[in-house]
């Protein structure tokens, strides 16, 4: 003969059910609740080539690996919040300014693309022009 089912072990039951559903979706990397909007990606390596930096020297700065790094800036991987602060720091910008929308104009977005068309000695050269330049600019005012 079966032994009863008691009333008392039926929430019990339910509730291990429910637990399991919960942990399985929460474990779901198809639905982070907690990945940056997928904007990011591309401000990501926009700064750091604004920065004159090569993904190289963002291993460097951050620690992580350069497929990791490579895989965050073309979106195949997300970037939580949590890793704000080590990307914001190692390209020497604001957490604000990794979120900003990269509100740029047609003539900086062309600017940025032939940067990226240069290799990582010319780019620097062209920022150290850039920087002298601004320089000059801020002595003549």
């Amino acid at each position: 003969m079966a032994s009863p089912v008691l009333a008392r072990d039926i929430p019990v039951r339910r509730f291990e059910a429910e637990r399991r559903a919960l942990t399985v979706r929460s474990m779901d990397k198809r639905a982070p609740y907690n990945a940056v909007n997928e904007d990011v990606p591309n401000r990501l390596r926009e700064l750091r080539i604004a920065a004159g930096m090569s993904i190289d020297d963002m291993v460097e700065r951050t620690g992580l690996t350069w497929q990791t790094i490579q895989r965050k800036e073309t979106g195949a991987r997300k970037l939580y919040v949590h890793e704000l602060p080590l990307f914001a720091e190692a390209l020497g910008v604001a957490q604000a300014e990794i979120l900003r929308d990269g509100g740029i104009t047609a003539e900086e977005r062309e600017f940025l693309e032939l940067m990226r068309s240069l290799d990582d000695r010319d780019r620097r050269t062209v920022r150290g022009m850039a920087e002298q330049m601004t320089e000059w600019e801020d002595r003549r005012r």
